[in-house]
């Protein structure tokens, strides 16, 4: 449970009280997997340590923003020295948690493939007929790879992957894309029912 404050960027910034922490802020459009698995590590790492801080605020904002604020003149000896080694640490390497990191990214990834890609491809493959297309769970990864081989695709900055889809589609077969994706049939009076492409 976060026990930390919560409260508003746009506030926070207004009272002009305090900073953030370097390498675990960002948002949709800023940051990156790197920073968004250091605030997830960060909260809880503050609330396990000092759940009872007042020095610490858990910030949000728009555009999916987050952050952690530092209140630096509520700061106990205890919390300057532990942040101190935290901010040390982030400046010799920018991941607080390797496994984190590479958790987060699959997150992102996998809600990536099965929102906007699954989307793309039905446009695409020309699926209109379906309700949705979702992309087999076992084969996201070797997707992913196909997209990264080929210079088609990265994560620039946030944590919204971007794929070049003309160079993707100009590289993959069109049955290549088909065996990767569930189908969904539309259908009005019946429970959707969940099946493979054919081959």
């Amino acid at each position: 449970m976060n026990t930390m404050g919560f409260l508003e960027f746009d506030e926070y910034e207004r009272n002009g009280s305090g900073r953030t922490i370097e390498l675990a802020n960002g948002s949709d459009y800023s940051g990156g997997v790197v920073t968004k698995a250091n605030y997830d590590v960060l909260c809880a790492r503050i609330n396990d340590r000092f759940p009872h801080t007042e020095s610490f605020i858990n910030l949000r904002g728009m555009y999916g923003s987050y952050g952690i604020g530092v209140l630096e003149d509520n700061l106990s000896e205890e919390e300057i020295d532990w942040l101190e080694e935290i901010e040390d640490a982030l400046e010799d390497y920018p991941f607080l948690d390797d496994e984190r990191s590479y958790q987060t990214e699959v997150k992102v990834l996998t809600e990536f493939f099965n929102d906007e890609v699954a989307s793309e491809l039905g446009m695409y493959l020309g699926l209109s007929n379906y309700v949705a297309v979702v992309i087999d769970k076992g084969n996201i990864e070797w997707l992913w790879s196909k997209v990264m081989e080929e210079y088609h695709g990265f994560i620039e900055s946030g944590i919204q992957p971007y794929i070049d889809w003309d160079g993707l589609f100009d590289s993959c077969e069109r049955e290549d894309l088909l065996n990767l994706l569930v189908k969904e049939p539309l259908t009005t009076s019946h429970p959707q029912t969940t099946g493979r492409f054919p081959n």
